[in-house]
C-alpha cells in the first residue's frame, strides 16, 4: 500500500477530557513517547519512500514541548513537511503564544492545525485559537483551524467566532471511542443498513484514504501503527513499519477483510456478535464490534487506550 503521511502520538495525555475523543485521552491518560522512540520512529519513517509528511498530535504534543521541538528539527532535517495538532491551550495571550511558536518555527514546522468547537470546551475557546492565529501569522506559520459538529441541528462550533479568515475545516463527529457513549448522539440508523465504511475520505476530499488504501497511519506511543484509531496493521516496536506496510494484505486482515466486504455489519455476521437494533453511524456499530472481539484479537484490536481501558 501506499502510505503519504504519518501521525505520531506523542502521548495520549491531554489537559482535556472531550467527549467526542476517540483515543479517550485525558489529563490521567498513560502512553507517552521518549525522546528515544521518536528518534528511532522518524528514521524507520525514512525508510518508507512515499511518506512526504509527519505529523505530531497526542493527546496534546505541546504538553511534551522539548520532545515536540526535537521530533520537528529533525523531521525537518529528514526533509518531511511538518505539521503539529493543538488545541491551542498554551495561547493565553499573543504574546504567549509566540513564546511557543518562534522556537518551533526556528526548527523548521510547516504548518499548525488548531481545534476549536463546542466538544473542546475551554481549552481551545475562540479567543485562545484566535490569539494563536495571530500569532501564527506574526510569525510566518501557516494556520488552519478544524471544528467538529454534532449531532443536533444546531452546530457545535461558534458560528460568531472569528478566526481572522483562517482555513476552517469542519467534521462530522463520528461516534468511535469516547464518542461512542456520547449522551448526544442520535441512534436512528438500522443496523442491517451499515454494510460499508462511509468515512473513505478521511485524508482529503479526494477520497484517497480507505481502510484499503489508507494513504496515511497513525503510529503511538506503544508502538501500535494503525489505519483507524484501534485498528491496528502491526507494531513497529516488533516489526518494522516498511515491512509492516508492504506486507498489509487488508483483504487477509481478520477485521478489515469483513470492513471491506459487508462493513461494520459484517462483523456481527461473521462472529456472530450481540448487537443493537440502531446506531448513530456507521462508526458505532463498528467500534461497539471491535470492542466485544478484542480479547479475541489483541494485538490488532490495540491500544487498550483507545478502547477507554487503562
Amino acid at each position: 500500500m501506499r502510505v503519504d503521511e504519518v501521525h505520531l502520538l506523542l502521548s495520549y495525555q491531554c489537559i482535556s477530557e472531550c467527549g467526542h475523543c476517540f483515543v479517550w485521552s485525558s489529563p490521567w491518560a498513560e502512553g507517552h513517547m521518549s525522546l528515544s522512540q521518536l528518534h528511532s520512529a522518524l528514521n524507520a519513517i525514512r525508510e518508507v519512500e512515499t511518506v512526504k509528511s509527519v505529523l505530531f498530535e497526542g493527546g496534546e504534543p505541546f504538553l511534551f514541548y522539548p520532545i515536540l521541538l526535537s521530533g520537528v528539527r529533525e523531521a525537518n532535517y529528514l526533509k518531511f513537511l511538518t505539521c503539529v495538532l493543538s488545541n491551542g491551550y498554551w495561547a493565553t495571550s499573543v504574546e504567549n503564544a509566540k513564546e511557543f511558536l518562534i522556537p518551533i518555527r526556528d526548527v523548521g514546522l510547516d504548518h499548525l492545525q488548531l481545534s476549536s468547537d463546542y466538544y473542546h470546551g475551554i481549552a481551545s475557546e475562540p479567543t485562545r485559537v484566535s490569539n494563536a492565529i495571530k500569532a501564527a501569522r506574526q510569525v510566518g506559520i501557516s494556520v488552519g483551524v478544524s471544528s467538529a459538529l454534532g449531532f443536533t441541528p444546531a452546530e457545535c462550533s461558534d458560528p460568531k467566532a472569528n478566526f481572522g479568515g483562517a482555513k476552517r475545516e469542519r467534521w462530522n463527529v463520528m461516534c468511535r471511542g469516547r464518542a461512542s457513549t456520547l449522551e448526544t448522539r442520535v441512534c436512528d440508523k438500522q443496523c442491517d443498513s451499515l454494510v460499508e465504511c462511509p468515512y473513505k475520505n478521511l485524508a482529503d476530499p479526494q477520497g484517497s484514504y480507505s481502510l484499503a488504501e489508507p494513504g496515511r497511519v497513525h503510529w503511538d506511543p506503544y508502538g501500535y501503527v494503525y489505519v483507524c484509531q484501534g485498528l491496528a496493521i502491526g507494531n513497529a516496536n516488533i516489526t518494522p513499519l516498511y515491512k509492516i506496510i508492504n506486507e498489509y494484505d487488508p483483504e487477509r486482515h481478520p477485521i478489515i477483510g469483513p470492513l471491506l466486504r459487508g462493513g461494520p455489519k459484517a462483523l456481527v455476521d461473521d462472529f456472530h456478535l450481540p448487537h443493537d437494533h440502531v446506531y448513530a453511524d456507521a462508526c458505532h456499530l463498528c467500534y461497539d464490534a471491535r470492542s466485544r472481539l478484542r480479547k479475541e484479537f489483541p494485538g490488532l484490536l490495540a491500544p487498550a487506550q483507545v478502547y477507554g481501558v487503562e
